[in-house]
């Protein structure tokens, strides 16, 4: 159930990324033009902003990734991608909202499903840790109990 809502979450911030992300007079501009008028206007001026910007590029590709590693059952390869693109569209959503533009429907959207997708991750590490956790043999955390020689 996790597995899906973090694939779920990854697709929202994909579709979101197509979405209208500023407004500009009459003109809308979805999150990748957003990108190259901020670099084509230089108005990036902090390393860290400038490397956000250039791996926001990058995003449909991972999103593509961690479907793929879903549908192969690696969750926690799926989920560890899809915290790293929630985590560059939260900071990328989040630089949105500080600028002196009017931001549109798609930052908040993309907002949204970043968080989501970080909430369903964390539950779906958490499970697949438990999972993968082998059973204390005598019952009790951490002991390694004795096993019984007619085993």
């Amino acid at each position: 159930m996790a597995r899906g809502a973090v694939v779920v979450g990854v697709l929202g911030i994909a579709a979101g990324a197509f979405l209208p992300w500023i407004v500009s007079g009459d003109t809308t501009r979805n999150s990748f033009t957003t990108v190259q008028v901020a670099r084509r206007l230089g108005v990036v001026d902090s390393d860290l902003a400038s490397a956000l910007l250039a791996a926001w590029y990058f995003v449909p590709v991972a999103v593509a990734t961690a479907g793929l590693l879903a549908a192969v059952g690696r969750p926690r390869m799926t989920a560890s991608i899809a915290v790293g693109v929630a985590a560059v569209t939260t900071g990328f959503a989040v630089v949105v909202l500080r600028a002196p533009i009017e931001p549109a429907v798609g930052v908040p959207f993309s907002l949204g499903a970043a968080l989501g997708t970080i909430a369903a991750a964390v539950v779906s590490l958490s499970g697949a840790r438990a999972r993968s956790s082998p059973e204390p043999r005598d019952g009790m955390p951490g002991s390694g109990g004795i096993e019984s020689a007619d085993r």
